[in-house]
C-alpha cells in the first residue's frame, strides 16, 4: 500500500518530467522560430539580390540598347530595331541581341547595306561597353565605317562627333575617307618622304 510520501514522489517526478518536456517544448519553438527567421531573412536577400540584378539588367539594357538604336536612326532612321533581351537559364543569365526590320529579326546583318548595317552596329556596341567600363575616355578606331556605303559616310562621320559630345568620349581616328575627316577637330596628316614618317596638322572641320 503506498503512502501519502510515496505519492507525493511520484507526483513530483510526474512534475518534474512534465518540466523538461516544457523546457524542451519551448527551445524546440525557439528553433523554429530562429529557422523561420532565418529562411526569411534568406529569401529576403535573394529577393532583394534579385531586384538589384533585375535593375542592373534594366540600366545595362537602357544603355546599350538606346546607343545602338541612336546610331541607326542617325544613319537610318525608321527602318531597324535593336533589342537586348535578358535570358536566365539554370541560374545563369545571358543577353541576346535582337536586330529587326519590319518586324522580322534579321539572321544575317552583314549583307544589309553592302555592310554599313554592321559597321554602325559595331561601332555602338564597342562604344557602349567601353563606356560602361571605368576606363580613360579616349577610344582608338582604326578605319571604322570602312563597309559604310559611300552616301551614308557623312552621317557617320556626324554620328562619331554626336557620340563625342555626348558621351565626352574622345575617338583618335586613322582613316583615308575625307567625309569622316572632315567632321574631326583636329586632323594630323601622316606622310611618308624617303621611307621617314612626317605629320603635319592640318586643323579640323
Amino acid at each position: 500500500m503506498q503512502t501519502l510520501q510515496d505519492i507525493e514522489q511520484v507526483v513530483n517526478r510526474a512534475a518534474a518530467q512534465r518540466d523538461n518536456l516544457v523546457s524542451q517544448i519551448a527551445k524546440r519553438d525557439q528553433e523554429i522560430q530562429a529557422t523561420v527567421t532565418s529562411v526569411q531573412a534568406h529569401e529576403q536577400v535573394q529577393a532583394l539580390i534579385q531586384d538589384t540584378a533585375k535593375t542592373v539588367q534594366e540600366e545595362l539594357r537602357f544603355h546599350i540598347q538606346d546607343l545602338v538604336q541612336h546610331a541607326l536612326d542617325t544613319l537610318l532612321p525608321g527602318t531597324y530595331v535593336f533589342r537586348v533581351e535578358f535570358e536566365v537559364s539554370r541560374g545563369k543569365t545571358s543577353a541576346n541581341l535582337v536586330l529587326e526590320k519590319d518586324g522580322y529579326p534579321l539572321e544575317d546583318i552583314l549583307n544589309e547595306c553592302g555592310g554599313t548595317v554592321a559597321d554602325i552596329v559595331g561601332l555602338a556596341l564597342r562604344v557602349a561597353v567601353w563606356t560602361l567600363a571605368r576606363t580613360d575616355n579616349t577610344i582608338l578606331l582604326d578605319e571604322p565605317g570602312r563597309h559604310i556605303s559611300a552616301e551614308f559616310k557623312p552621317l557617320f562621320g556626324e554620328l562619331l562627333q554626336g557620340l563625342s559630345e555626348k558621351l565626352g568620349i574622345q575617338f583618335l581616328v586613322v582613316s583615308h575617307d575625307q567625309a569622316i575627316i572632315d567632321y574631326a577637330d583636329r586632323v594630323f596628316e601622316v606622310s611618308q618622304v624617303d621611307g621617314v614618317s612626317r605629320v603635319r596638322v592640318k586643323g579640323g572641320g
